[in-house]
This record gives C-alpha cells, structure tokens and sequence, in this order.
C-alpha cells in the first residue's frame, strides 16, 4: 500500500499557522477525499472597475466539498477556510492588483482557488466542536483540525479600462 501526504494546519490562538506533513495510506484517502477541484475560471477582466470589485470564483467539483479558500498567494497564507458556495463572491482591492512587465501589459492579480472538507476521521472535526468551529471562522482554540484538500488551481484576472 503506497502512503500519500497531504498537508494539516494547526491554527493556535496566537495567529500563527504550523504546518506539518502525515501520511494516510492511499486507500484511506480514496475514501475520505470523495471531491476534486475540476475547473477554476474566475471573470477575467476588470472592465472600467470601481474598487473594491466584485468577482465571482465561478469553478466546477466532483463531490461534495464542505470548504473553500481563496487567496493571491500560492501558499494560502492570507486565506480562510470558508463554508463551501457554488459560486463565492470576492470582493477585489486595487492595491491587490500589480503592474505588468511592460506599458503595454495591464495591471493584474491571480487568485488561487481549493476546496476541502473537514477530515470526519479526526476527532476534533465534529461539526459542533471549537475545532470545526475555528476553520470556519470561529473563536481560535489550541486544537489541530484536519482538512482534506483538493488541488489547487489558479487563474490571472487583468484591469481593463476602455472608452
């Protein structure tokens, strides 16, 4: 049986974020990670924008995911794991948006997009308990919830102003 790692955050009251790398054997993973992130394909341009602008992270799934997160980062080091939505609202800040190599390339920002679900092995991932509670935007408590996540995916969203 080949182990396969993912990834579990701790997020302790202090703010900081801990991450470490456990294995679950690969047939325990089939059965718990039952989602995939399929598509990411947010509305791509900017058009004559007035900040902050609403965007819709419209995407595709396989499963029945129970999280989201959204970031400008790789990492996710901004985000929040946030109850899952077909279709999440961001609202976009100017000051996200980085100028491009050259004048002729418009000011942009990429988003990176994943969804999850709380692991229903671990202990702490009742619904009801502080752990399950902190993930989704609760009170912080010195516990280690567990998320399952999918791949990520990321996509470029560019400012356009025509007159």
């Amino acid at each position: 049986m080949k182990n396969i790692p993912f990834s579990k955050f701790w997020f302790p009251a202090v703010g900081a974020v801990l991450m470490f790398t456990t294995c679950l054997n690969a047939s325990t993973l089939q059965e718990q990670q039952n989602f995939s992130l399929t598509s990411f394909d947010p509305t791509p341009v900017l058009l004559n924008p007035v900040y902050p602008a609403s965007v819709t992270l419209r995407h595709t799934v396989t499963g029945s995911p129970t999280l989201y997160r959204v970031s400008r980062f790789k990492d996710f080091h901004d985000a929040t794991w946030l109850p899952y939505k077909a279709a999440p609202v961001i609202q976009i800040q100017s000051s996200w948006l980085s100028a491009g190599a050259s004048a002729r390339e418009n000011r942009h920002v990429g988003l990176c997009f994943q969804v999850g679900i709380l692991n229903p092995k671990a202990k702490s991932n009742s619904p009801t308990t502080p752990a399950a509670k902190q993930i989704l935007g609760g009170p912080a408590e010195n516990t280690a919830p567990e998320v399952l996540m999918s791949n990520m995916k990321c996509a470029k969203i560019i400012e356009v102003f025509a007159g």
